[in-house]
């Protein structure tokens, strides 16, 4: 008879088909156990791995920096433990040995600075930075091996310099000048120059570099050699011999105002010294002319004309020293003439100076030092310029006059004169214009010719006061 079959109803497996899914079971057991075992493995290994590297906020075991275990502490709590440290390190003293004596310094006099953050953030990274597997194993190397890191070093270099030239100053020897004075003969008497020394401050601060803040050692004190830059041999070469040129002008001792003004100007340039290679300024040795400095009313000229003004009677100062320049054979630098004809100079040989716009300077381009003399008698100014002479050379100042400005004649009306009466007022003197120069002999021979420029005069206006 058929079996019959309906919907919903459980076909029973074949004897057969039970028998081979029994068989798969006891066949794989064994790989089903091994691959749950795994399964729990992995699974604990992660945890485990997690709980490992967890952040607990603190550094890995085994970590130390500038020697400090800052292991299991926190950021805070490592920077206050390493500041501490790095105190005690500024305040080590480094003893400097000179000539016997110690001189001490700590490092931080020095300059030095210890940094501990960049370090900190290095140690606080292990077991932190990188993959799962790159964290693990930093974190164990530090834990199994160690790891140290050290403190950032910096030196300031000028808080160093400045220390060490301040504490070591005492010990300096500075080199003396050959120096002199001028004797009452004119002559110079020459004291020696003294060698010096002067600590080796660059040598000291490479030493300092150098040393092991750790456990800084003596530093021994180098000398440098401190030489004059002036000696003896060399004023010797360049001393004040004798007489080189002198000029003398003459003036009106009536002039009281004037004649004192002559006094205080040729006073002011009495002993002045002129170093080879030096410019010379008749305003900057003189100065300003005021009622301070002992000056007074005189006749200047202002404008063309001859007006009273603080200090007339310098130019006759200046011109006379002028000449003592030109036959000298300096080289001018700088010089003006007056604008009227004067009568204490030759043409073209006159210098007006008028503080600060017009000044007399010369360059002494001499291999001697050169002194200035000035004689003021009842009457006449004398300047005396020593140096080295030579015996051998004559200087020779002419001119020649290109034009000849002729004067004129100027009427005024004064009421307080009787009708058709006159007087003169000013006498006239004509202008000129002239060049000047200066020629120099050696043993008779000319050597030097030199044009000196021209000099331009106006010429002074004849005036003549009318009665109406």
């Amino acid at each position: 008879m058929a079996q019959e079959s309906y919907p919903g109803k459980k076909e029973k497996l074949s004897e057969p088909a039970e028998k081979d899914k029994g068989t798969w079971l006891r066949r794989n057991r064994a790989a089903l156990i091994i691959a749950a075992v795994l399964a729990l493995l992995l699974a604990s290994s992660g945890i485990a791995l997690g709980v490992y590297t967890w952040d607990y906020g603190v550094i890995t075991q085994g970590v130390t920096v500038a020697g400090v275990p800052v292991g299991n502490l926190t950021w805070n709590e490592a920077d206050k433990k390493l500041a501490e440290k790095i105190a005690s390190i500024l305040a080590q003293p480094v003893q400097f040995e000179v000539e016997g004596k110690v001189v001490q310094l700590s490092l931080e006099q020095l300059g030095l600075s210890l940094d501990a953050k960049a370090p900190l953030d290095q140690a606080y990274g292990i077991g932190r930075e990188g993959s799962l597997a790159q964290r693990v194993m930093s974190k164990r190397q530090a834990e199994q091996q160690g790891a140290t890191f050290a403190l950032v070093k910096h030196w300031d270099e000028k808080k160093m310099e400045e220390s060490l030239k301040l504490s070591m100053s005492a010990f300096n020897v500075t080199a003396q000048d050959a120096s002199y004075s001028i004797t009452t003969a004119n002559t110079m008497d020459i004291k020696p120059e003294k060698a010096g020394k002067l600590v080796d401050i660059a040598g000291l601060e490479a030493a300092v570099k150098a040393l092991d803040v750790f456990n800084p050692t003596g530093i021994g004190v180098q000398f440098n050699p401190d030489a004059p830059k002036l000696t003896a041999a060399q004023l010797e070469g360049q001393k004040i011999s004798g007489l080189v040129a002198s000029y003398t002008t003459t003036f009106d001792p009536n002039k009281v105002s004037r004649t004192d003004n002559i006094r205080v100007a040729a006073k002011a340039l009495d002993g002045a010294v002129v170093k080879p290679g030096d410019t010379f300024s008749f305003n900057g040795v003189v100065g300003e002319r005021t009622e301070a400095a002992g000056y007074e009313d005189a006749l200047v000229i202002v404008d063309g004309e001859f007006v009273p003004g603080l200090g007339g009677g310098v130019c006759q100062v200046s011109s006379t020293l002028y000449n003592v320049l030109l036959l000298a054979d300096l080289p001018i630098v700088e010089r003006n003439n007056h604008s009227l004809v004067i009568t204490y100079a030759p043409l073209g040989q006159d210098a007006t100076v008028a503080y600060p716009s017009l000044d007399l300077k010369f360059k002494n381009n001499s291999n001697s030092y050169l002194l200035i003399r000035s004689k003021v008698t009842a009457n006449t100014i004398t300047f005396y310029l020593y140096g080295q002479p030579n015996p051998d050379r004559q200087v020779l100042i002419s001119h020649t006059t290109n034009s000849v400005i002729p004067a004129k004649e100027q009427r005024i009306v004064d009421k307080s004169l009787e009708p058709g009466t006159t007087r003169v007022k000013q006498n006239g003197a004509p202008g000129y214009v002239v060049t000047t120069y200066r020629t120099v002999k050696v043993k008779g021979q000319v050597v030097k010719q030199e044009n000196l420029g021209k000099s331009v005069y106006q010429a002074t206006p004849r005036i003549i006061l009318a009665g109406p």
